[in-house]
């Protein structure tokens, strides 16, 4: 499933400032777009009874096209590689 960057991006924006589907007073991104997102991502989540959620820990860095360019699955590993191919796409034009 190919969505574009701009949904990508939007999206990652809305989840990151706090406006999901869990206490956002309806705004930011629906349940849709997170599913989404996780599909695209490649990240697995259920909700709990508790209300928590369950999900797959992943660093999952983007090139500047939106495409997955590089993903840790590991979290508890080290990210020196990760931050070094950041650092590289950060430096392309």
């Amino acid at each position: 499933m190919m969505r574009s960057h701009a949904l990508l991006v939007a999206t990652v924006l809305a989840l990151a400032a706090g406006c999901g589907d869990s206490g956002g007073g309806g705004r930011g991104a629906g349940e849709d777009q997170v599913r989404d997102l996780a599909a695209v991502l490649g990240v697995q989540y259920r909700r709990l009874p508790d209300g928590n959620f369950s999900h797959t820990s992943s660093i999952v860095l983007l090139d500047r096209a939106g495409a997955i360019d590089t993903r840790l699955d590991d979290t508890a590993q080290p990210v020196e590689s990760l931050v070094a191919r950041a650092r590289a796409i950060a430096a392309m034009n």
